[in-house]
């Protein structure tokens, strides 16, 4: 009889390979079509934050919901414009689609000779750069986001039609890369109603509805 054991690990770092720079190019990305919207279901850092539904009650909210599309693409430059909506776990926040639009430039590092990198401003004037660990370029895409749990933060995000029935694949590769640091579920049916419903407005509308 043969006894398996798991030991504490590192999240693995095999994907930094330019050799493998094919699963990794941030333009396949950026470069989608303004109707697919793409949701993330899973991470390492959960994005908490206080909330004041009124001024005397502050409470720590989740971000969940979170979900994305790209417009304004310049082949050029390899920049697009980012939409992000989210939801907030908050009581009184509830029901409610969020979003911000965040500017977006496909750039390399690692030493790749591509642009396997997706640059923005998180916070202010701070710029950060996500690294591309695997996309196949429709189902889902695994990033490495460097600003959390010390450089070994992932992000998995799906195509839309994906998101209550994430491919067992892609789950994979998150375990298999990113698990050691941990895994939280971000898409949450019973709390992204209104996201999903703003988006699905939004695409009727031709993208002029803003929430």
């Amino acid at each position: 009889m043969t006894t398996v054991s798991f030991t504490a690990q590192e999240p693995s770092e095999i994907w930094k390979n330019q050799k493998l720079s094919q699963y990794q190019m941030a333009w396949t990305i950026m470069n989608r079509s303004q109707h697919d919207v793409y949701f993330q279901v899973a991470t390492t850092s959960p994005v908490k934050e206080i909330v004041y539904p009124t001024f005397y009650t502050p409470e720590l909210a989740e971000f969940k919901c979170w979900s994305v599309k790209y417009s304004k693409q310049d082949q050029q430059n390899k920049t697009a414009l980012r939409k992000f909506k989210y939801a907030l776990t908050s009581a009184r926040r509830r029901n409610q689609a969020y979003y911000i639009y965040e500017e977006v430039k496909a750039i390399p590092t690692l030493g790749y000779s591509i642009n396997n990198s997706i640059e923005y401003i998180y916070t202010g004037e701070r710029k950060e750069t996500d690294r591309v660990m695997f996309t196949d370029g429709n189902t889902c895409d695994l990033y490495n986001v460097p600003r959390t749990n010390n450089e070994k933060g992932c992000e998995l995000w799906v195509k839309s039609s994906y998101k209550e029935n994430v491919p067992p694949c892609c789950s994979f590769i998150f375990d298999m890369l990113c698990g050691a640091a941990g895994r939280h579920d971000v898409y949450d049916k019973s709390l992204c109603g209104a996201v999903v419903k703003s988006w699905q407005d939004e695409d009727k509308d031709g993208g002029k509805n803003k929430t």
